[in-house]
């Protein structure tokens, strides 16, 4: 069985800024064109309505909400890696 490619990409995406949201959705389509499954999670501040046309292969990951809990350390890196199995499953 073939690996499925997941990629983190992690920024200030969906904040209003349209340089980093260009970058974000250039990003993906170059990496799509060298890897054809790949699959993005996607660190969001905001809407990123504006990926639609990427459909399930993005997961937006709401760290911002993992990092607020009020947990020791261990138990939100916990919170991240399952975030991001769930996804790559």
């Amino acid at each position: 069985m073939p690996l499925k490619s997941s990629y983190l990409l992690y920024g200030y995406f969906g904040a209003g800024n349209f340089g980093d949201d260009i970058l974000l959705y250039s990003a993906i389509q170059n990496i799509i064109r060298r890897d054809p499954d790949a699959k993005f999670i996607i660190r969001s501040c905001g809407s990123l309505d504006f990926l639609k046309p990427f459909g399930d292969r993005i997961h937006i990951a709401d760290f911002e909400k993992i990092h607020r809990l009020k947990y020791p350390s261990f138990i939100k890196f916990m919170a991240l890696l399952r975030s991001y199995w769930l996804f790559t499953g």
